[in-house]
Parts: C-alpha cells; sequence; structure tokens
C-alpha cells in the first residue's frame, strides 16, 4: 500500500471505500503527497475518503480549499495563481504547514 500519505492526513474511522486507488499519473510522479490525498481509498488496510479541491477567487486573490473528507476538516491556501495550485499544495502537505481546521459543513455527501 501507498506509505507517502503523512500521518496527519490519516484518520481511523471505518469510511467504506468507494473505488480502487487509481492515482493520476501525472500528479502522482509531480506531487506525491497531494496525489495520495485525492486519491487513495485505503490506508493501511484501513478504508478511507479522498480528499477534494475547490478552486475559487477571493478579494482578487487565487485560492484553493482542501476538503479532507475523511478527517471532516478543511484547509485554505492562497496561490500566487491557479497554475501554482499542485506545487504550493504540495509543499505546504509536506512541511505540515496547511492550516486544517475542523468542517462547518458536511461535504462528505
Amino acid at each position: 500500500m501507498n506509505s507517502r500519505l503523512p500521518s496527519y492526513l490519516r484518520s481511523e474511522s471505518d469510511v467504506k471505500a468507494s473505488s480502487e486507488y487509481v492515482p493520476d499519473p501525472y500528479l502522482d510522479s509531480k506531487c506525491p503527497i497531494l496525489s495520495a490525498m485525492l486519491s487513495m481509498v485505503e490506508y493501511e488496510g484501513e478504508a478511507r475518503t479522498p480528499a477534494t479541491l475547490i478552486l475559487f477567487c477571493e478579494d482578487g486573490r487565487s485560492k484553493v480549499l482542501v476538503n479532507n473528507k475523511h478527517q471532516g476538516t478543511v484547509g485554505v491556501a492562497t496561490v500566487d495563481s491557479f497554475e501554482d495550485v499542485f506545487d504550493t499544495l504540495e509543499a505546504l502537505l509536506a512541511k505540515g504547514e496547511l492550516d486544517f481546521r475542523k468542517s462547518k459543513g458536511n461535504f462528505r455527501k
């Protein structure tokens, strides 16, 4: 099993997996942590719900919301441009610097 998902992104809940782990080859080679977070449906034998990304603009700035559905948390990062989303998120995740907070909404559906 792919062990690239940092421990702070894992959860012990018993969410049922709905598909197979099929990473995007380009994203998997360029941003392995982000790819695992968005693709993995199982980690160390436990089911997990993959994360999702939402791109948006706020006050003229490009931003991305990372919805860590498995843990019920969200993190928002400001990026220089949408072209920088993957590199910026990979760097923040690798350093543990993306500020995840408890989700206020039910994004699991």
